[in-house]
């Protein structure tokens, strides 16, 4: 698919995704390891709780036990959405490419 436009507004274009693909990728690592670190959490409940006496400190691990499956589910529908707007971005920037070819100048040049 050809582009067409001015220079500058499609170099500044490809910029924007690619800045905004490197925020993608960012907040998918971070949510990965809050998944992680939020199952380690789930599979160690038994543990975490024997190790308060007072019961309002118990309860409210309880009620932290409940938040974070419910956070399990949809973590990881966040990090699918995640991984397909990155996809999406990566080939919009494959199928797109800035026509450099046709702009008549010599590209080799030092500045």
């Amino acid at each position: 698919m050809e582009t067409h436009g001015f220079l500058d507004d499609l170099i500044g274009q490809q910029l924007y995704i690619n800045f905004l693909l490197f925020i993608i990728v960012v907040s998918l690592i971070v949510l990965f390891i809050g998944y992680i670190f939020l199952n380690i959490f789930i599979q160690n409940k038994d543990y975490i709780v024997n190790k308060f006496n007072n019961r309002f400190i118990r309860l409210y691990i309880r009620y932290q036990f409940i938040q974070a499956r419910i956070a399990s589910i949809y973590l990881p529908v966040l990090i699918l959405a995640g991984l397909l707007q990155l996809m999406v971005a990566i080939y919009y920037n494959i199928t797109h490419p800035i026509p450099y070819e046709n702009l008549h100048i010599d590209l080799h040049t030092y500045v």
